[in-house]
């Protein structure tokens, strides 16, 4: 039975509370999740990122005195709305992590201390002290709903391989009282999403309101961009993002955010940048991803936000609820099966509407109609299909001299033609009777190539999402909400807009030495003590570079894997150590770079060859002495071919000198 007291409040008593806590205008979409969820209904709130989805789930705290749960995908999102909860509004809330005082907050939630309960869905429903409140009356009489923050997480991530406590969660339908609901927000809820939700949680159509407004984000331009090197990472990029060339340039890019798809990418993409970046300016753009502390990702974040950061490479860690307002550039790196990941990594750029921002899609070349047309005409004579009749060759006495003003006055007739046109939208895949993946996939394939078929990017992710056309984004008079119309669309629409610069391709890899690779030995004395200078160097370094507290440590200067094998290579003197010559010190530096592949051999290479220089290795050891000789039985001149077993005679067979070649070799 429940224990709740609560009121359906009208929309002038909604926007009144909301004043009077000086909270924000509520819109009318969160008017209306808000009396929704009073009136005891499960809710879908599907918005845009950043129109303020995060209000309604804080509004009915203050029209019943129960107690709400919300669960999270990340540990900082909670930490984030608990914090603000009791800034903003007075309300006590809690965000239980995995920690030594769990236990302890448990208790106090039992107690009914905090009127709001956040946590990831492995807490609630794994941890064996929380889910004994699942049976607990008095707990239970007292719960007003149960919001998803995130929601398309539930059928995003939960699984059999990866957090399958998200699919778990939806056993709440069986052990919740009939007066608890649920509460589902997200940007990117699709229709296929939708109806597994409402299935997984056994949720009828008369018992639910779905507050939807278009998802889409008039104030950043969509671009779609085809990676040129297969090799290098940091080449594409340059092409949007301008670096500082050294101490003294003034340039500066964007603050930006790079999504990568996995963590290991984000790692490798950062050292790429800072391969391009002065030293001065490398710890300005780091990896930020769920490997990370709390307590660095809260630190990064506050660096990002008052502009200590140019920019982060990060996974969906930083993006899920990133309340950032002025990030003017966001960055997909690689193709990604998932429409909806794409637009809600994409839409952490401009969360502030009056300022312009960029949305850019860089995907590798096998994805794109042309490469794909390449692949299956060679997949054709590789099974013996005629190719299509060749077009007879123009001879060379019929050349048609075209100047480039005609050819660009050609191009702006082009687009002024498309801009102007008032065709319908183009027939893209239907939903219905496909896959939901299969239907994914299709739709992905129209933005990538939305170029070369002349398709606006921002058309198809309305007809993906459904997105309903509307003059304002909610319907509401409230300034913030007023209708817009997108300043510059995408890069189909107006393809001047943004222009990614022209980079010289790379010069063929021409292959070099490979590097050694030296047999693993037992440390010396010289050994131990070329790494303590080692580690006493790179810390004396980060000092100098106020970086003592950073959360690579010693290691964002020189890695451990680094420095070992430098030690390995100096163990058996691998490295020339000779600097005394303009000409020497070059080829001394080169092989030093070159072996260790290290990023500030440039830099600081000289003065790590002379700290080896002062801890020589041991000497090799002795060879092993020549096998004694002896005089032959064998009655044949020629013995080194008669076959006899005797002693070898004072020349070696072939296999003992081929040992001590290899022997003298090595040394």
């Amino acid at each position: 039975m429940s224990s709740l007291t609560v009121r359906a409040p009208t929309r002038t008593e909604i926007l009144a509370a909301a004043q009077n806590r000086h909270l924000s205008t509520p819109c009318s979409f969160q008017l209306d999740s808000v009396r929704s969820q009073l009136e005891q209904k499960h809710v879908f709130t599907i918005a845009p990122t950043g129109s303020g989805k995060t209000m309604t789930f804080w509004l009915p705290l203050l029209f019943h005195d129960g107690v709400q749960i919300m669960v999270t995908p990340l540990n900082i999102l909670g930490e984030k709305n608990a914090g603000e909860l009791l800034e903003k509004m007075g309300i006590s809330a809690v965000n239980l992590v995995a920690d030594r005082h769990l236990s302890a907050k448990i208790k106090d939630v039992r107690a009914l201390k905090y009127r709001v309960v956040i946590s990831s869905p492995e807490i609630f429903m794994e941890n064996a002290e929380f889910r004994s409140l699942w049976t607990l009356p008095a707990f239970l009489a007292h719960l007003f709903n149960v919001t998803f923050d995130e929601a398309h997480c539930i059928t995003a991530w939960g699984g059999a391989d990866f957090r399958p406590a998200y699919k778990d969660i939806s056993a709440l339908q069986w052990l919740l009282p009939k007066h608890v609901r649920f509460h589902f927000l997200s940007a990117t809820f699709t229709a296929p999403v939708s109806s597994e939700i409402r299935t997984l949680f056994g949720i009828r159509a008369e018992e639910l309101a779905v507050i939807r407004l278009s998802n889409d984000r008039p104030n950043i331009h969509l671009k779609v961009i085809e990676m040129v090197s297969t090799t290098s990472k940091i080449h594409d990029l340059k092409r949007v993002l301008h670096f500082p060339a050294n101490a003294d340039d003034i340039t500066r890019p964007p603050k930006f955010m790079i999504f990568t798809n996995k963590r290991r990418e984000s790692e490798l993409l950062v050292k790429q940048i800072w391969n391009e970046l002065p030293e001065v300016f490398r710890a300005k753009v780091a990896w930020f991803h769920a490997g990370m502390s709390d307590t660095f990702r809260r630190d990064a974040m506050e660096k990002l936000r008052v502009g200590e950061m140019f920019g982060i490479v990060c996974t969906d860690a930083a993006g899920m609820g990133l309340d950032l307002p002025d990030v003017r550039m966001v960055i997909q790196w690689g193709h990604t099966v998932s429409l909806c990941t794409l637009m809600q990594r994409l839409g952490r750029a401009g969360r502030d509407p009056s300022i312009d921002a960029l949305g850019v899609y860089f995907v590798e070349s096998s994805h794109f109609d042309g490469a794909k047309q390449k692949k299956e005409k060679k997949r054709k004579q590789l099974d013996g299909e005629a190719p299509p009749p060749k077009r007879r060759k123009v001879g060379s006495t019929q050349v048609v001299k075209i100047s480039l003003d005609e050819m660009d006055r050609a191009e702006e007739k082009r687009w002024e033609s498309m801009n102007n046109s008032t065709t319908s939208m183009p027939k893209f895949p239907s939903p219905h009777g496909m896959e939901p993946i299969k239907y994914d996939t299709l739709m992905m394939d129209w933005i990538i190539n939305c170029q070369s078929r002349i398709v606006c990017p921002r058309r198809i992710a309305n007809a993906y999402f459904k997105n309903p056309v509307v003059v304002s984004i909610c319907g509401c008079a409230n300034q913030r909400c007023g209708g817009r119309s997108p300043r510059s669309c995408c890069s189909v629409c107006d393809p001047t807009y943004f222009l990614p610069r022209r980079i010289p391709p790379i010069a063929p890899n021409k292959r070099g030495k490979n590097q050694m690779k030296p047999d693993e030995f037992t440390w010396k004395s010289s050994d131990i003590a070329l790494r303590d200078a080692l580690n006493n160097w790179r810390y004396e370094k980060v000092c100098s570079l106020g970086l003592e507290n950073d959360f690579f440590g010693p290691q964002f200067i020189l890695s451990n894997e680094i420095r070992d094998r430098i030690i390995n290579l100096a163990h058996y003197s691998l490295l020339p150590l000779d600097l005394d010559s303009p000409a020497a010190r070059q080829a001394t530096l080169e092989v030093f770079q070159h072996q260790t592949q290290w990023r500030y051999s440039v830099d600081h290479g000289e003065t790590l060859i002379k700290i080896i220089q002062q801890f020589p290795p041991p000497p090799p050891p002795p060879p092993p002495p020549p096998p004694p000789t002896s005089t032959s039985t064998c009655t044949s001149s020629r013995n080194i071919h008669c076959g006899c077993t005797s002693s070898a005679t004072s020349d070696m067979s072939g296999e003992s000198r081929i040992a001590k070649d290899k022997a003298e070799a090595n040394l």
